[in-house]
């Protein structure tokens, strides 16, 4: 860990509710490094997460503008890790409501605001389905809610709610007989419906196996903590690794690991035993750093800013793929992506080192105008992956050229 006090402090008077660490209820704006601008809603640790992501130049958020940089220099000069905000903000950022928050000092509690009148929607799905879902201090299931869909359309019902950020917090428990409690802590905000999946463990006993997850650097012992999805099972986003849960004995097609600066991995046919523990181990590769560009002549008139291709495809299925080009003079241009063989490129890095195209996939042509020019503009298609008689089974390297001009002409 390197949070220090200072830290700790400038986090929770700047990314926090009234100078504490929150759960929920926070709403800023993550900017990449390449400029691009996403709205986030969440609470203190999702939000410094996002700000130690390499991908993040830095977050707006209460007026400020904070980066890697801004928490350094309001750490004593230590870098602010991942281990920071798994180890300590997560377990410490009052989930549930009021334990184990951290606060500046002793507070003042701070006197709830009187909300601007409100309604909004709140809707529930749990896995499994067919729970009882409890609201605030009902003591009988909410009959708007209850029993529960897995999948939509969503349950349900009108609740109170409060102005951004921190609207007015509901308690939500949902039930189910041979599991455990599912609770959640949503902050409804006017004008803003809720929708929450929450997912259920089952209790020890008949028919239950325990699942270990757990995620490694590629060739180290260091562990990451990787987001995961399991096939079957949803509600499952907010666990990190490592994580220990009950579930149901048997066979799952697939479990899935994520996380930032990795490449996924894929652990297919995972067999959990009734009664015993399995434990799946993901060893993640760190995404290359580098990409090669290509920029059709005269170089002057495009730059080829980024793009988009799934990391694994099949063969004789559908995918979307897309190029994002700046262009600096009006006229048209288009693009193309070509699968080749790695040749001695991965030893090397040198481009001249690949091998043959296999397949190209051509991006649709576009005119520029005037107002666009500068701007970033993006080519969009979708193609059906060919066979193997085309595509044979294995590795290959994604390079996109961009082209002034006409197809064809």
């Amino acid at each position: 860990m390197t949070l220090t006090d200072a830290g700790r402090e400038y986090i929770a008077k700047n990314i926090g509710v009234g100078n504490c660490w929150v759960y929920s209820g926070l709403s800023w704006t993550a900017v990449s490094v390449t400029g691009d601008r996403v709205d986030r809603t969440g609470g203190t640790g999702k939000a410094v997460k996002d700000i130690i992501d390499p991908t993040t130049d830095h977050i707006e958020i209460g007026g400020l503008s904070i980066s890697k940089t801004t928490l350094r220099d309001n750490n004593g000069g230590n870098d602010v890790t991942i281990s920071d905000v798994t180890g300590e903000i997560l377990k410490n950022d009052g989930y549930p409501a009021g334990e184990n928050q951290y606060c500046v000092g002793t507070p003042t509690p701070t006197p709830t605001p009187t909300p601007v009148p409100g309604k909004v929607k709140l809707c529930v799905l749990t896995d499994p389905e067919f729970a009882d879902i409890y609201l605030d201090d009902e003591t009988e299931p909410n009959p708007d809610l209850s029993p529960s869909r897995r999948v939509p359309p969503y349950k349900c019902t009108e609740v109170t709610a409060g102005p951004a950020p921190g609207g007015i917090k509901h308690k939500v428990v949902a039930k189910k007989e041979g599991y455990k409690d599912a609770v959640e802590y949503p902050a409804c905000i006017i004008g803003q419906d809720t929708y929450l999946t929450l997912g259920l463990e089952p209790e020890s006993g008949p028919g239950v196996g325990v699942l270990e997850l757990r995620a490694y650097k590629a060739g180290t012992t260091e562990e990451i903590n990787a987001n995961f999805d399991i096939e079957g099972i949803s509600g499952e986003e907010k666990y990190l690794t490592p994580h220990t849960m009950n579930i149901k004995a048997g066979t799952y097609d697939w479990i899935r690991f994520y996380c930032t600066g990795f490449e996924d991995y894929e652990v297919e046919n995972v067999v959990v035993k009734e009664g015993e523990t399995t434990t799946v181990n993901a060893y993640m590769k760190p995404k290359k750093l580098w990409k090669e560009v290509y920029v059709g002549p005269p170089i002057a008139k495009v730059a080829l800013d980024d793009f988009e291709i799934p990391s694994r495809l099949y063969w004789n299925n559908t995918y979307d793929f897309s190029v994002t080009l700046r262009c600096f003079e009006a006229g048209w241009y288009y693009a193309n992506m070509d699968l080749r063989e790695p040749g001695k490129f991965l030893e090397t890095g040198d481009p001249a080192d690949l091998g043959a195209t296999k397949w190209t996939i051509p991006l649709p042509e576009k005119e520029i105008g005037f107002w666009d020019i500068g701007k970033k503009v993006m080519l969009e298609t979708r193609r059906i992956v060919p066979g193997a008689d085309v595509l044979p089974a294995g590795t290959y390297i994604v390079v996109a050229v961009a082209y002034t001009g006409r197809r064809g002409v």
